[in-house]
Parts: C-alpha cells; structure tokens; sequence
C-alpha cells in the first residue's frame, strides 16, 4: 500500500524524491495523521495529510485528488473524513494551506479556523 501512495503522490504532485515520500508516508501511516482513499479497484484516488505543529494545531499539508475524481464531490467527502479523524487530536484549530496548484504555483494564504467552527460546518 505504502509503494502505491508514494506513486500517486509522485504521479500527482511536485514531490521528486520517492524515498523520501516513503518516509513521510510511513511517519504518517504510523502516527495516524493521513487518510488514503481508494476506489473500487483498490487504487489510490486521494489523500490527506496532516501534522499536528502546535499542541491545539492541525495543520493539512497535502491534500490530493486524482484529476478524474475532482468533480464528483470528493473534496466535500475528504474535509468530512477529516473532519472525524481530527477529533482523536486535541486541537483546537485547523490550518491549511493554497499555495499551490499542480504545477507549484502560488494559490493564497495560509488559512486557520477553529475546530469547532470546522466540525459545525461539516454537519
């Protein structure tokens, strides 16, 4: 599974080294801070990362989808999906990140929301 994550990942955004993608994969996996979804086949669709980079901060640091799958509500399940998985954390914030698109351009500022305006929105 880990292999087919970093190929994604490599596939779909600027990341250039796979050994090091395995590496944050794994640190992920192990610390419970991504979640992977796949299709029906077993391939890799989307992922989300997250660190925890303050004691009450969740930080999403990559959050991909596959190109075939970006219209068909996806982004709306993954912040869902998120959205449950943060709550093991103590945190009292979310931040994320637009800065970049595929190609790594510039997409805007860092954003911070509450957790509890974040989970009030996603019901």
């Amino acid at each position: 599974m880990i292999d087919a994550i970093v190929r994604f990942l490599l596939k779909y955004t600027t990341y250039k080294s796979a050994d090091k993608l395995k590496e944050k994969v794994e640190g992920h996996l192990k610390y419970k801070t991504c979640k992977v979804f796949l299709n029906g086949k077993g391939e890799v669709i989307a992922t989300v990362f997250w660190n925890i980079d303050e004691p009450d901060v969740a930080h999403v640091t990559d959050m991909v989808i596959h190109p075939e799958c970006r219209r068909n509500g996806m982004l709306n399940k993954m912040w869902h999906v998120l959205a449950e998985n943060i709550k093991i954390w103590p945190v009292k914030y979310l931040k994320y990140d637009r800065d970049y698109t595929e190609d790594g351009s510039n997409r805007g500022l860092t954003r911070k929301i509450s957790v509890a305006r974040f989970l009030r929105r996603m019901k």
